[in-house]
Parts: C-alpha cells; structure tokens; sequence
C-alpha cells in the first residue's frame, strides 16, 4: 500500500490528543476460570503441517492454527490472509510459513509469516495464479511458479525480494525440489519432462521423458522416487533413471504423504494415499524389487467430509476436514477430533450514545461502549435479531436506539429499537431492491437500495423525501440537510453527488475516478470517499478526503494498487482509521500511519467512541484500540453462555449470556 501525505495545502484533518479514555488501564481484573480454548477453522482445512509435537493447519478462512497433538487440542489461532490460501510450506528450521492467496476476483499474491511472533515478513502480488509454492530444502529460497508462465521464481525468504532463478526453463512447472545442497533442482512439467538443473551455472545436467501430467506428485524414499496420478493409476518413477517402477490401476486421484522409511533396504520406503471421496486410507510400500505393496487400507469415518490436508505424526494420521475440524486417526484407537472451543461469531456493530449493539447468530447484545464500565459477572441476555442482518447506531433522539435492517432480502422492513425494548417499524418504506446502506444523523434516517433509489425518513418513520441515481453505491449524511452518494462515473455521471433532501437541489461532484465507493460523513464535519479507478488495466483504490465547494481540491489521504471496495473508514476524536487493503486497519495522523497493533484477526468493520477505535474482525471477535496510537487495549469475546473480555496486560473477565427467548 502507498500513502500519500495527509496534511497538503494546508488543511489540517486529524487532531490529536494529550490524553485518550480508553488509555486509562483497568485494574482489579481477576480470572476465576479456565481460559477458553481457541476456535477451530470456519471452513475447509487447506494444509496440515508438522512442526515437531506441534501441528500447524492453515484453512480457507484465511487462519492459521497451531494444535499440541499429545494434548490433542488446539493452542492458538490467528489470521494471516483475508483471502482463500491455496497452498503452504513451512520453512525447514525456521518458525516460518509462505502461503499462496487469491481473492476469487483476479488478485493473487504470495505472504510469508514468522506464526511464533505472528508477524508478516512480506506480502508480494501477482497478476496471475500461483499454481505451486515450496522452500529450497535449506529454506535458503522460496520457490514459486505462476500458472501461464514457463519457468522457476525464486524469491528471498523473508524480504520477498526476486532472485536469480534459471531462465532456459520451459513448459508448465508442477513441481520443483533441490537436493540438500540447493546446488541443484529437479523439475517436473506437465508434458512429462523430468530435469536436473545446476542453479550456479544455471545448465541443464538431465532430461528423462516421464508420464505426462501427474498430479498431486509426491517425493519419498530419501529423495529417489517419486510418486503421482496420470489419468488412469498411480505411477512410481525412479528419479536416478526416470524409468516406471510400477503402475497400481484402479487407484483414484487421492492425496498422497509419505510414511516411514522401511527398514528393510536403504532406499525403500512407505507413503499413504487419501481418498477424500470415498474416505479410504490406503497405506503403500515400495520393495528393492521395485514391486508396489498394499499394506493395508483403513475406512474413515463415513459421516464425514474430509480435505485434502493430511499429514502422518508417529503412524497416527492427522486430517483436515471441510468443516474445519482436525481429526486424529490411529490404529490403537477410534478416531476423534482434537479439542476447541465454538465461539459465537458477531457479525454487526454499531454504537449509539454509551452502548455499543452487536449482532450474532444468536440474537442482538448490547454492552457498554467503554469497556472498562464492563464488569465481571454481569449478565446480558441477548434479543431476538432475526430476520436483520444490519445494525447501525441512532445519533439523534433516544441514545442508546439502534436502527434493525435487512441487507439481503427486500420482505423486511427496518425498525428502530429503543433501550426500553419499544420498536418503531418503517411500516411505509416499500423496498423493490434489496437495502445496501442505512445511515442516521440529526432525527432523521437515510436508506438507499441496490436499485439507486434512496428514501429519507424522520424518526417518526415518516417519508420527507425521495430519489433515484443509477449506479449509487453508498450514501451518507453530510449535514442535516444533505447527503452525498458514492456513485458508479458511467454515462457522463460523477463519481459523487451532493443532495439537499429539503430544497431537492443535486450537485454533482467532478473527480477523476471511474467509481466513487464508500461515502462516510465524520463527526469533526470532514466528509471523505472511497474512489475506484482503472489505469492501463491496473485498479487502484483510494481514500479522498472529498472538498465540496472545489471537488478537483479534495485530497488523496491512502492508496491501494488493488480493488478493495469493501474497506471500513471511521472518525473518531477527529482521528480517521481505515481498513483499506484488506491486511489489517491504519490511523492516519499528522506524523504518518500508524498500524492497528495485531490482535490475532483483520479487522472487518470499524466504529469508536471515547478515545478508541473498536474494530469487528472476520472471526466475530471485538477489539479495543487506542485511537492515538492503535495499541490493542481489550478484546471481548461472545460464547454461547457466556461473555470474556481480555484487557492486555491486566486480566480477564467473564460472565453469562442469556440467550434469545
């Protein structure tokens, strides 16, 4: 990401304080429990990895777990990517991963993390997939190939710089591996091309003509054979001759580890093969005859969806499941999942007046804003929420009232809900589109559909006023008087557009952008926006500090070189915060950006009050940050019975929930 400066012609837009609230630590915490375990993934497991009597899984939600296997639980679990991760290596000696990432929509990139000190050490984009990843076998170099792309890339393990790698490479890659020296690499490519390579001389040293297109390859037997699935059979080829040693027919295309190394001849060795499909556990060895030997097969449990992460600890296999879960599989004992503990995931926050609401699977919560007015043993009992899925906080008549919406379907009219439990329904809002946004400010609510049409309310849910934009993406108060759209720039229109709902006056917004995104109006009076914009191809997304009177005067705050159309801005003390980039959330100030400190997750959505920013990240969980300084202050975690709140470096506190009647 690169940030412009934040103070230019001399507008001055963030104030910064002498003293923060929320800085203030609370003392007296006492624990009076077991710390809860951590969560296990929310999706498919994508990789299992050993690290010693440590496990490492990796999984689709973009998180990273680590699992004690003699304890048979979890131990931690942290988010290292906001994008599905398609592949992880662990760096040999070294308490480093690299992941391979795509977000579905054409970004891809390749990060590397040091999991003990859960730091990223670089994150590196790409305009095409990364098809493989694998660390040298001194973890000296990572190594990569990107689909469509003939050849090796190398890349330094901590700084992501690109080194040198072989240039007279072709074909299309689907393994690479150096021996031990990392003097030499052996490749294969799709066409069957099996090669050795001198990497200081940078010259082919071997070619043997293999079978064409293996997959889900595997190396074993100290390095001398190498197994994989052609269309047809399992295929073992010698690597020191290039020759097929044998074919087993019948064999699927299953997910391959190796095993032990037998005993009975230098060389020989054992590997497994997983069936996801059939939930089949078959276990091979390669005799010095060359012969292929099952040794036996073993049924997995049927009710369930295994992933194709597996690896073998002690002849005790360990899988990932498409649900998440970590299965142990052993032949001394049945099969069972390693121990975590389910925490409810929040998905919504706003704040009204003191409270600060939350949405969850299990209803709507209302805590305290300051989370140190937070005591233990005090009991909420959760509201019934459905069917909303979107909350946003009341700024005008009763605080603590929250507006309910439906950001899904167009059946559900919002309501407003009172502290005490009154509902004031938009019985007159007829919704033809689904709503996109909801905004409050002065007595007044804003809704704007997917269709463009925006309708504005008293909050005696009365209509006062109505209007239709193509292409608007989000809408906002700037005043009590007006609202600015965030709009698609097509057919001549402006990116944003300034309405005043009491005289019905427009006025378009002239900025050089394809799209203006988010909208946000901040409680210092500075109005900002989200512009999306395309250059030779590449997007760019950006952060503008929007200046009404001269649209072309607004000024750049933070760029993106990727599309993030989904980032979270909020204002607090007059201190902008912002998720842009989907990596983690930044305070922008007079001295520069100041990164959130990491807390274990990416923060989703942001709001504040009171001297801290308070971020919602993807795995449910609410963080208190200071809003000077970005340091995590407090974490508060949702069970289903009960509530946790972490202040850093002071204790815990917990107490129960009650759940929705």
């Amino acid at each position: 990401m690169k940030y412009r400066d934040l103070f230019c012609t001399g507008v001055v837009i963030i104030t910064m304080f002498l003293a923060s609230p929320c800085s203030t630590a609370q003392t007296g915490l006492v624990w009076n429990g077991d710390v809860p375990l951590p969560s296990g993934h929310r999706d498919s497991v994508t990789k299992l990895i050993l690290d010693g009597d440590a496990l490492i899984s990796v999984g689709e939600d973009g998180y990273l777990g680590l699992w004690n296997l003699i304890e048979r639980r979890a131990l931690d679990r942290f988010q290292i990517s906001p994008y599905h991760i398609s592949g992880a290596e662990k760096r040999p000696g070294k308490s480093q991963i690299a992941i391979a990432e795509n977000d579905g929509f054409g970004f891809y990139r390749i990060s590397a993390w040091d999991y003990q000190q859960k730091k990223q050490l670089f994150n590196r984009n790409f305009p095409d997939p990364v098809s493989y990843i694998n660390y040298s076998a001194g973890g000296n170099f990572l190594i990569a190939v990107r689909a469509g792309n003939e050849g090796l890339m190398f890349i330094h393990p901590e700084t992501g710089e690109i080194l040198l790698s072989p240039k007279n490479l072709s074909g299309n890659i689907s393994l690479a591996a150096t021996g031990r020296s990392e003097r030499s690499i052996l490749v294969y490519t799709t066409s069957g091309s099996l090669s050795y390579w001198d990497l200081a001389e940078g010259t082919e040293t071997g070619n043997f003509q293999a079978p064409s297109n293996l997959v889900n390859t595997l190396i074993f037997g100290n390095n001398r054979y190498l197994a994989g699935f052609d269309a047809s059979s399992l295929v073992l080829i010698d690597l020191v001759s290039g020759a097929v040693l044998a074919r087993e027919r019948g064999e699927r295309r299953c997910v391959l580890i190796s095993g032990i190394q037998s005993s009975s001849a230098a060389g020989a060795g054992e590997f497994y093969s997983l069936d996801t499909e059939r939930g089949i556990l078959s276990r091979f060895n390669l005799g010095t005859s060359g012969r292929l030997e099952i040794r036996g097969r073993q049924e997995l449990p049927s009710n369930e969806k295994f992933s194709s992460a597996l690896v073998l600890n002690d002849r005790s296999l360990v899988l990932g499941s498409a649900g998440g879960e970590i299965w142990l599989v052993s032949s001394h004992s049945p099969p069972h999942i390693l121990k975590t503990n389910s925490q409810v995931s929040i998905s919504e926050i706003a704040v009204s007046g003191d409270s600060l609401a939350f949405l969850s699977g299990n209803g709507m919560g209302t805590i305290p804003l300051d989370y140190r007015d937070l005591g233990g043993g005090m009991e909420f009992t959760l509201e019934t929420a459905a069917p909303y899925t979107r909350i946003s906080g009341m700024d005008g008549g009763k605080k603590g009232s929250f507006l309910l919406w439906q950001g899904e379907n167009n059946r559900d009219q919002p309501v407003i809900r009172d502290p005490d439990g009154t509902e004031r329904k938009f019985d007159r809002l007829s919704l033809r589109q689904p709503l996109l946004e909801a905004a409050c400010r002065g007595g007044y609510i804003l809704f704007l559909d997917s269709g463009g049409t925006g309708r504005i309310f008293s909050d005696d849910t009365e209509q006062v006023f109505s209007f239709s934009s193509a292409g608007a993406m989000d809408a906002d108060f700037v005043s009590e008087d007006s609202v600015i759209l965030g709009r698609s720039a097509v057919s001549g229109n402006s990116p944003f557009l300034l309405i005043n709902f009491k005289t019905g006056e427009t006025v378009p917004l002239q900025y050089p952008a394809s799209v203006g995104g988010r909208v946000y109006s901040g409680a210092s009076g500075n109005i900002y926006g989200a512009a999306f914009s395309e250059n030779g191809g590449l997007r760019g997304s950006s952060i503008v500090h929007l200046n009404l009177s001269n649209p072309r005067q607004s000024v750049p705050l933070a760029e993106y070189e990727g599309e993030d159309p989904f980032f979270s801005i909020w204002e607090t003390d007059a201190i902008l915060a912002s998720t842009l980039g989907g990596d983690g959330a930044s305070i922008y100030t007079e001295n520069g950006v100041i990164p959130f400190e990491y807390s274990g997750g990416i923060p989703l959505r942001i709001t504040g009050g009171k001297g801290c920013f308070i971020a919602l990240d993807s795995d449910g969980i609410i963080y208190w940050h200071d809003s000077r300084t970005g340091k995590l202050l407090a974490v508060f975690r949702l069970y289903a019975e009960e509530w946790l709140l972490e202040v850093k470096g002071h204790g815990f506190l917990k107490g129960p929930v009650k759940p929705a009647s």
